[in-house]
């Protein structure tokens, strides 16, 4: 695995042994970012412009290709302490990211994201309860664009309140693009 774009491109990501982690395949980590670069050219808006926040970090390889291509900073979570070693590995050379423990009991937010990676392990519904306590917790608004991966034999991951504007499969993956609905009474 590699970074695909920008100011790191080609370096290499490295990974935990063993199953436990399940990285974005290089392809479609290139067909998500070039479905956000397309949406960024239509609100004429750059990488420059956005706080990203990659939850389920897994390697940090998602949140490292947008600090790659200019994201002002990044907030990753994940609670695998071999998992943590590597994305502490992958990012050392990259400035703004903080580490938060576990996506599923946050701090109340600092920042407002712009721009949410989730790769959650499969079929334990961890979608929902992390979407739920980014909203609860204020990190997330209508504004966020939200990149969900999950088994594409999963259906009805999302909380009340959250709508899919694009999906797209990738082998046993679903990438969801999510967005908070305007007149949520939950915001």
């Amino acid at each position: 695995m590699r970074i695909i774009s920008g100011k790191f491109k080609n370096k290499n990501i490295i990974a935990p042994e063993g199953l436990n982690t399940r990285p974005t395949s290089d392809k479609a980590r290139q067909a998500i970012f070039n479905i956000l670069d397309s949406l960024f050219i239509k609100e004429q808006k750059n990488w420059t412009d956005f706080i990203v926040f990659d939850a389920f970090a897994g390697t940090g390889a998602m949140g490292m290709e947008a600090i790659s291509r200019g994201a002002k900073k990044l907030y990753y979570a994940e609670n695998n302490l071999e998992a943590i070693k590597c994305i502490q590995k992958n990012l050392s050379a990259c400035e703004n990211t903080t580490h938060l423990h576990d996506a599923t009991h946050l701090p109340p937010a600092t920042d407002h994201i712009d721009i949410l990676f989730m790769d959650p392990p499969y079929k334990k519904g961890l979608v929902t309860l992390s979407l739920t306590e980014l909203l609860q917790k204020k990190w997330i608004n209508t504004t966020t664009i939200c990149v969900i991966e999950t088994e594409k034999s999963e259906h009805d991951f999302l909380p009340d309140g959250f709508g899919i504007f694009n999906e797209r499969t990738y082998g046993i993956a679903k990438v969801s693009f999510v967005k908070l609905i305007e007149n949520n009474p939950t915001n």
